[in-house]
């Protein structure tokens, strides 16, 4: 009876709420970070309740960064910019930052790890085997690079030169038994076989442009393969004369659809451990939204130098690389969820994860929730939560505190570590397909708020 009578406040409270914009490709309902501030020590702008930190200059070995990439033993490896369109330099070495988890190692400084410098800035890595791969720079080139541990480049490509490869992104296509190396070319996308020698075979996959405006895939790049829908996306097909960022669909392991996800020249940075995508416009990190059937971008992250570069990494973290000095930032989102999405006709179970700020041990806290968006927030002491309070936001709250299945582990006490988890019970048919529901923790004395997770509700 309690469970029965929670969910019926909880659908009647949905019902009495209006739901978001339709939003953020391919989810139902638009992604809302929160209000963006300044944040003073590290100069960037975030949103609210996210955590910044700046770790370390680069400046000893990098000039422009042009790529970053968690790598073997957690560490980072990274890539000057070269070409002569944006470097006086035709080569770069790949180099190594020592990590101890989330910061550099005590006395790091970057190294060489490359024996030999390449003609390629973008790189990638294999976590089955620790290699990293690298291709494309600011000019004309051919190669595509395997760097296994010994830091020896080999030229995966000798007898097969591309026309101009952009970038690369290594996944794993269905019916495949090994993994693909998609490498942006010239008017082209080809899969190297990695499963096929030392020597990979080459084949091209023929994109079906159609429905995206594009007349060609022409001078594209910025590869990102995203897991969790087993699609390549890209920006800038049919450069120069169109810049569209396009999802690829394969069809098989030769063919494949595309579409128009983002706006005109928006590159994919990464996907994060919840699936939510990232993208870079000009000096801002962010999400693209849908706005009435037309992609646009939000940022998120801001006060970067042009074109900066960042990976996803953990629970909720980015390494970032500001070109404009080379500093390397890490962004840290205390508050996570499990999953973007959930499917209203089979339900779930999503997983919260908290984490108090240092020093913030053994207190009680208060998960919120809101189907009403994070912007602007409601004012919580001289902090902001982000989250917009509504009629679900109280409903929650009296569920939270009766201990009710649906909110589990929502009041209670973080550890002696800051950490604590929650859950979000959805029963299937409660939670209405298109509805995107906001949540974070609170603290209490001094207050404290986290940044927002969101979760999509598709049919």
């Amino acid at each position: 009876m309690k469970t029965l009578l929670s969910t019926l406040a909880v659908l009647a409270a949905l019902v009495l709420t209006t739901p978001g914009i339709p939003g953020q490709s391919p989810a139902a309902a638009s992604a809302d970070p929160g209000l963006v501030l300044p944040h003073a020590p590290t100069g960037l702008t975030v949103p609210v309740g996210w955590e910044a930190n700046s770790l370390i200059s680069l400046a000893s070995a990098l000039t422009t960064p042009a790529s970053v990439v968690v790598g073997a033993n957690g560490d980072l490896f990274f890539t000057e910019s070269v070409g002569a369109s944006c470097s006086a330099s035709s080569t770069t070495h790949v180099w190594r930052l020592a990590m101890n988890g989330n910061v550099p190692a005590p006395g790091a400084v970057p190294v060489q790890y490359t024996t030999s410098p390449i003609d390629a800035q973008a790189l990638t890595y294999d976590p089955v085997t620790s290699d990293l791969y690298a291709a494309g720079t600011c000019d004309q080139t051919s190669n595509v690079y395997r760097i296994p541990l010994t830091g020896i480049p080999e030229i995966l490509n000798p007898a097969i030169p591309l026309n101009d490869p952009d970038g690369l992104a290594l996944g794993n296509l269905p019916g495949l038994t090994s993994a693909q190396l998609f490498i942006t070319a010239q008017d082209g996308l080809f899969a190297m076989d990695l499963g096929s020698g030392p020597i990979p075979t080459v084949t091209p996959i023929a994109v079906d442009l159609s429905t995206t405006g594009a007349a060609n895939l022409g001078n594209w790049g910025f590869p990102i393969w995203d897991d969790n829908t087993q699609t390549l996306l890209a920006t800038n097909a049919g450069r120069p004369t169109t810049r569209k960022t396009i999802e690829i669909t394969f069809t098989s392991a030769t063919t494949a659809t595309a579409q128009v996800i983002g706006p005109d020249n928006v590159p994919p940075l990464g996907i994060d451990q919840q699936g939510v995508r990232w993208w870079r416009d000009e000096s801002d990190l962010g999400l693209v939204n849908d706005s009435f059937g037309t992609p646009v971008f939000t940022p998120c992250v801001g006060n970067l130098g042009v074109a900066s570069v960042a990976t996803p990494f953990g629970n909720g973290s980015f390494f970032v690389i500001d070109t404009a000095n080379a500093q390397l930032h890490r962004l840290d989102r205390p508050f996570t969820a499990s999953q973007l999405e959930v499917s209203t006709s089979q339900g779930a179970f999503v997983t919260l994860s908290l984490n108090a700020p240092p020093g913030r041990v053994s207190e009680g806290y208060m998960v919120l929730a809101s189907a009403s968006g994070a912007s602007p927030g409601t004012p919580y002491g001289p902090t902001l939560a982000p989250i917009n309070q509504d009629l679900v936001t109280q409903i929650a709250f009296q569920l939270a505190l009766a201990n009710d299945p649906l909110t589990n582990n929502w009041v209670g006490f973080v550890d002696s570590f800051g950490q604590a988890t929650a859950g979000f019970l959805f029963h299937p048919g409660v939670v209405p397909s298109g509805v995107t529901i906001n949540l974070c923790f609170i603290l209490g004395n001094p207050e404290y708020a986290s940044n927002t997770a969101w979760i999509h509700v598709l049919p």
